[in-house]
C-alpha cells in the first residue's frame, strides 16, 4: 500500500512538471499587418506570405495553432503585443532598442536593411523622353518670362523716370520746334538703353546721368537690376538644383535636401531625416510608392525587401531600386514579455537555417539577391 502511495506521488509530481514546462495553450494569436510579400490576404480570407510561412513553419514544429488577427496600420502591431492582445506580431518587424523595451523579439530570422527607389526615366522612348524633357522645364521657361517681362517694364518705367529728371538731355533735345512727340519718345528708348547701362555697368561711355535727381533715379534703377538678375539667377540655380535631386539619388547620402515618402512608425522615418531628407509619412508603403509616381516626392525610403518586391513586379519600368542598401537591420518575431513560447521558437528557427528552409521561403517570395 505504501508502494502505491510512493507511485501516485510521483505521478502527480511528474504531471505538475510536464504542466511547468508545457505551454499553458497551444493556440496563439499572431497580429500581422497586410503587406506584401511578407503578408497578404485574399477576397476568400486566404492568407500567405514570407513571414506567414516562417510562423506556420515554427508552429507546425512546435506543435501549435495560430489564429491571425490583421491590424490596421503597422505601427499597431507592437502595441498588440504589449496590450497582450496577441500573443506574436510578425510582419517585417525590425529588431530595436526601443521596441524591446516593451516586448521580446526571437532570435533574427532575415538580415536586410532599408532601401531606396526613386522614379525611372531609363527606359522612355525617346518622344517620352523628350515630351518629359519639356515638361520638367516648362516651370523654367514660364518663370524666365515673366522675369524678363517685369525687367523690361522696369527699364522702361526708370528710362521715363531718368528722362523727365535729367533737364539737360531734355533741353539738349528742345530745338527750335519746340520738344515734340518723336523727341520725347526717342529720349525715353535712350534713357531706357542707359537704365539698362547703368543697372549693370554703371554708366556707359558718354551715356550717363547729367544732374542729381537723374543720378539718384539711376541708382535706384541699379538696385532694381540687380534684384531682378539675381531672381534669374535664382531661378535658374534652384531649377538645376531641382534636377540634380530627381536624378542624382544614387545612395542614402544623396538624400540631404530631398522630400522622401516612407511609412509612418517604421525605422525609415528616423533614418531619412538623420541624412537630412524631409519626410512625408504614409499610412502604408503603397500610398508613398503612389506619391513618388505621381511626382509628390523625391523617392521612397522603406525596407530594401519590400521595395526589390515591387521594383521587380508591379513597379517594374515606372520605378529604379537604387543599389545601395543602408542602415542595416534583422527582421524578428515580437512575443510578450517573457512568453513561454519564445525558446520554442528559437529552436525552431535555429533548425530552419540549418536545413535550408529560411533560404527556400525567402527565395520563393524575393528571389535571389
Amino acid at each position: 500500500m505504501r508502494f502505491i502511495s510512493i507511485i501516485f506521488i510521483a505521478l502527480i509530481a511528474s504531471l505538475s512538471q510536464a504542466q511547468d514546462v508545457e505551454p499553458s495553450s497551444n493556440t496563439l494569436k499572431v497580429s500581422v499587418y497586410d503587406s506584401e510579400p511578407f503578408v497578404s490576404s485574399d477576397d476568400a480570407g486566404n492568407i500567405s506570405g514570407f513571414d506567414i510561412d516562417i510562423i506556420e513553419e515554427i508552429a507546425s514544429r512546435s506543435n501549435w495553432e495560430l489564429e491571425f488577427v490583421f491590424v490596421e496600420q503597422f505601427s499597431d502591431l507592437i502595441p498588440s503585443v504589449e496590450n497582450e492582445e496577441s500573443d506574436i506580431a510578425i510582419s517585417s518587424i525590425t529588431i530595436t532598442p526601443e521596441r524591446e523595451m516593451g516586448v521580446d523579439f526571437s532570435q533574427p530570422y532575415m538580415h536586410t536593411g532599408l532601401g531606396i527607389i526613386v522614379p525611372n526615366d531609363q527606359d522612355l522612348s525617346m518622344s517620352e523622353n523628350i515630351s518629359s524633357w519639356i515638361q520638367m522645364r516648362i516651370p523654367l521657361f514660364v518663370s524666365l518670362l515673366k522675369i524678363c517681362f517685369f525687367f523690361i517694364v522696369v527699364l522702361f518705367i526708370f528710362g521715363i523716370l531718368l528722362y523727365s529728371t535729367d533737364e539737360q538731355r531734355k533741353t539738349d533735345s528742345n530745338d527750335e520746334d519746340g520738344l515734340t512727340v518723336s523727341e520725347i519718345i526717342k529720349g525715353s528708348l535712350n534713357s531706357t538703353w542707359l537704365a539698362f547701362t547703368t543697372g549693370s555697368t554703371i554708366g556707359y561711355g558718354d551715356v550717363y546721368p547729367k544732374n542729381a535727381p537723374a543720378r539718384v533715379v539711376a541708382v535706384l534703377c541699379f538696385f532694381s537690376v540687380a534684384i531682378l538678375v539675381g531672381s534669374l539667377t535664382a531661378s535658374i540655380t534652384s531649377f538645376n538644383v531641382i534636377q540634380k535631386i530627381n536624378t542624382g539619388i544614387q545612395g542614402a547620402d544623396d538624400l540631404s535636401g530631398t522630400l522622401i515618402a516612407t511609412v509612418s512608425g517604421t525605422t525609415s522615418v528616423d533614418a531619412a531625416m538623420s541624412y537630412g531628407a524631409s519626410v512625408k509619412q504614409y499610412d502604408n508603403i503603397d500610398q508613398a510608392i503612389a506619391a513618388m509616381i505621381l511626382g509628390n516626392v523625391d523617392a521612397v525610403v522603406y525596407d530594401e525587401p519590400r521595395l526589390r518586391f515591387f521594383a521587380n513586379g508591379q513597379g517594374r519600368k515606372k520605378v529604379r531600386l537604387v543599389d545601395s542598401v543602408f542602415e542595416s537591420q534583422d527582421y524578428g518575431i515580437a512575443f510578450v514579455p517573457n512568453s513561454e513560447y519564445i525558446e520554442a521558437a528559437n529552436i525552431a528557427l535555429l533548425s530552419m537555417q540549418q536545413d535550408g528552409t529560411l533560404a527556400k521561403i525567402e527565395n520563393r517570395y524575393l528571389g535571389v539577391q
